[in-house]
Formats: structure tokens, sequence, C-alpha cells
């Protein structure tokens, strides 16, 4: 099954293609090793820390460390288009 990862921002939006694969990836290493707690990400313009714990991304760049939670969804046909 493949899954979708989604941040939240007025509604659910859908990380891009190569973010998505990535936080993903990420996910499957701290599924194995969930000592580590944070792990990055850089989305877009931004780079991200994600918290699996709490199911929230802090944007680390932008001044106001903006934060939203995220969530993991199986990839459906209105899920899979990429915002």
């Amino acid at each position: 099954m493949k899954y979708i990862w989604q941040y939240q921002h007025g509604g659910w939006h859908n990380y891009d293609g190569e973010a998505n694969a990535m936080v993903e990836a990420i996910y499957q290493s701290w599924l194995k090793d969930p000592g580590v707690d944070i792990r990055t990400v850089k989305s877009g313009h931004w780079n991200y820390m994600i918290d699996f714990n709490t199911m929230k991304q802090t944007n680390i760049e932008h001044e106001n460390h903006t934060e939203r939670a995220l969530r993991r969804v199986a990839a459906t046909e209105n899920t899979s288009r990429y915002t």
C-alpha cells in the first residue's frame, strides 16, 4: 500500500512528491529506531523538524517557527494528487 504525508494548514495538504518520499523514508527509519525523536526534512523552500511522537512539523527556518499537525494516510484517487 502507498501512503501520502499531509500537513494541516486550513485543511490537509499533501507534501510534494520528493518531500513525501523523504518523510516516508525517515518514518520507516523511525519505526526501526524510535529513540531518535526528531528528524529533519526539506520541503519546498523550508526545512522542518518532524516529530513522529507528536505528529507535528516545525519550520526551523521561519522566524515564527510555525508548527503544524501532520498525518500519514493511505493513497487514494483523492489524496494521490500532490498540491
